[in-house]
């Protein structure tokens, strides 16, 4: 017996991004096994429909110059939501990437794979997706291909996306030290909330808005305006802040100190998350990221001008590790007027694919 879920899972409903897709008109159906290949392929129309935004050789690398990329592969459930789809996350995802290591995103690549039986309108849709976000980040498309899988051999849309950037030739940054302060560029939680809302048709997804943007004009005058003072940035993306924080602990030696009542979370999301079962920790929270920076007037000012949802957060220090942490319990609880405690999250894991 089919499952609810595979027969409802197909609707046209919540096609996201309609749009003309290109000079190549799109046929009307499902994708089939046999659209894989061939002059009217469902590759030859992702290209010709991307054709703006595509560039057809490397972009040249100035002298002293360094390249650097970055590869993701994204599978969120469900590829389209109200707020954007997979193509969107794929492209911003990867621009700040590199955008957050100090780079110039210079061109991406993008492979999908493709379950069979998939409206083709979902398609034009992600091809109208794709190249909007190119062109709002700036960057061409270096190369595209598709592949088809038979029903049931994926679930819907896989997206794979390599970027390459360029470096400058003295791209570096200070080591983390005692006394650094940690940044959000955004509030927590809203998009693995979105997400599973969406999944579930709970209505929460018309209240919690999550767009997904790319951050390259932020990360680039924090990187070039204030590199004495700059010590990293972060995505607090697939295990939320805690997996962000855990692994900033790893890497410095140092312990994030957080204060509980300072996480930016909307109320919206807060009663979203309540009824779910997900914990603002361990939530996705594209395109937020951490910014961990020494204490500096005008870098702070930068994060309050540049930053698109608003004025950054502050909300904690990096601090010498007390002698009571235990090495699975990096991350520090500070709240205001009260002893230090470690961060102990619940055994369970989150929901599976929030991104």
């Amino acid at each position: 017996m089919s499952h609810p879920a595979e027969l409802t899972r197909f609707r046209d409903t919540d096609t996201a991004g309609q749009g003309t897709g290109g000079p190549l008109p799109w046929p009307a159906g499902q994708v089939t096994l046999a659209q894989a290949r061939g002059e009217r392929s469902l590759t030859a129309l992702f290209r010709a429909a991307l054709a703006d935004v595509s560039t057809p050789e490397p972009p040249p690398v100035p002298a002293g110059g360094r390249l650097t990329w970055t590869t993701g592969t994204f599978t969120p459930e469900p590829p389209f939501w109200p707020d954007g789809d997979i193509g969107r996350l794929a492209v911003c995802a990867t621009v700040n990437a590199l955008a957050a290591q100090g780079a110039r995103p210079l061109a991406l690549s993008l492979t999908a794979v493709v379950e069979a039986g998939l409206p083709l309108e979902r398609l034009r849709a992600l091809s109208t997706s794709v190249r909007e976000s190119l062109a709002e980040a700036e960057v061409p498309l270096g190369g595209f291909d598709l592949g088809v899988v038979r029903t049931g051999e994926a679930d819907q849309l896989y997206l794979t996306a390599t970027g390459t950037g360029l470096l400058p030739a003295a791209a570096t940054t200070a080591p983390a030290r005692p006394g650094d302060r940690l940044w959000l560029t955004g509030p927590l939680g809203n998009h693995g909330t979105h997400l599973l809302a969406t999944r579930h048709q709970l209505g929460y997804e018309q209240l919690i808005h999550a767009r997904l943007r790319p951050l390259t004009g932020l990360f680039t005058r924090l990187h070039r305006g204030h590199p004495e003072a700059l010590r990293g940035i972060r995505p607090v993306s697939t295990g939320g802040l805690a997996a962000t924080l855990t692994a900033l602990a790893e890497e410095t030696g140092l312990s994030p100190a957080v204060d509980p009542d300072l996480l930016p979370l909307a109320p919206d999301t807060q009663l979203a998350m309540s009824a779910l079962g997900l914990e603002p920790w361990t939530t996705a929270s594209e395109p937020t990221h951490l910014v961990v920076a020494a204490p500096d007037p005008a870098l702070e000012a930068t994060l309050d001008r540049h930053t698109p949802e608003g004025a950054a957060t502050l909300i904690g220090t990096l601090r010498e590790p007390p002698a009571a942490t235990l090495p699975e319990h990096p991350v520090l609880l500070c709240p205001a007027g009260q002893p230090p405690e470690a961060l102990v999250l619940p055994t369970a894991p989150p929901p599976a694919r929030q991104t």
